[in-house]
């Protein structure tokens, strides 16, 4: 890995805290990810970050293809309706 800040050479050296992110249902369904990730520290510049995982999206606490399931609802039908649906939930 790489700093994102400088470019420098990292040392992972702990985990976050659990995390969860939201993720599509899976036949009906709640489906959620949720894992520790790796803290790294930049040997160049000391910048602290955590690792950011390939399935996160702009907000980080939905998967990319939850958000983008959400995009696809609220073009097809008004905001104030696709805010109102409600998933099952088990």
């Amino acid at each position: 890995m790489r700093c994102p800040e400088e470019g420098g050479l990292v040392f992972c050296y702990d985990h976050t805290e659990v995390l969860t992110w939201r993720h599509l249902n899976v036949f009906q369904h709640r489906c959620e990810i949720t894992c520790r990730l790796p803290r790294c520290k930049c040997r160049q510049c000391g910048h602290i970050f955590r690792v950011r995982p390939p399935w996160e999206g702009l907000s980080t606490h939905f998967t990319k293809e939850f958000e983008a399931f959400a995009l696809l609802l609220m073009r097809e039908m008004p905001m104030s309706t696709a805010g109102k649906l409600r998933l099952p939930q088990f």
